[in-house]
């Protein structure tokens, strides 16, 4: 159940603002289309440390991620984004 992919995300918002993290990832099973996974985090200030996974049944019957990207949404701006080589 634990078998599959784990993404750390380092990340930090030097005033108080509401966050956004959004994970998109695409699996080996499913071509070219898009998952999504999000977290928020309201008047969000210092230093995160965020975890997604891709484990159990979603691994096991869509296959491996083949390619990601995380966005970093402030107050619904985006800030930082970072992908894969092959998103």
């Amino acid at each position: 159940l634990r078998e599959g992919h784990y993404y750390n995300i380092q990340w930090s918002s030097a005033r108080t603002a509401d966050v956004k993290l959004r994970f998109e990832y695409r699996q080996e099973k499913l071509g070219l289309a898009v998952q999504l996974m999000e977290m928020n985090y309201p008047k969000a200030k210092g230093s995160y440390r965020s975890e997604f996974s891709v484990i159990g049944d979603d691994y096991h019957q869509d296959g491996v991620v083949t390619a990601w990207r995380i966005t970093l949404v402030e107050n619904g701006s985006i800030v930082g984004v970072n992908q894969s080589f092959l998103w």
